[in-house]
């Protein structure tokens, strides 16, 4: 399950950088609210599971 849960983190980071790259594509507002949720998310997540998370991982997703 802890693999899994990181997969998903990874999966979400990797979404989030996509839509920063390519946010002249898309609504702003949109994007922004997008990157939000994914942030939220991979912050409670690595709240619950602190001993899951490797510090040499990118899972953490960065505000704009």
């Amino acid at each position: 399950m802890a693999a899994e849960s990181e997969q998903a983190i990874n999966f979400l980071t990797t979404i989030s950088d996509l839509l920063k790259q390519q946010r002249r594509h898309f609504d702003d507002a949109v994007v922004t609210h997008c990157i939000r949720l994914i942030s939220d998310y991979v912050e409670e997540k690595s709240k619950e599971n602190p001993m899951e998370n490797n510090p040499g991982s990118t899972s953490t997703v960065r505000r704009s």
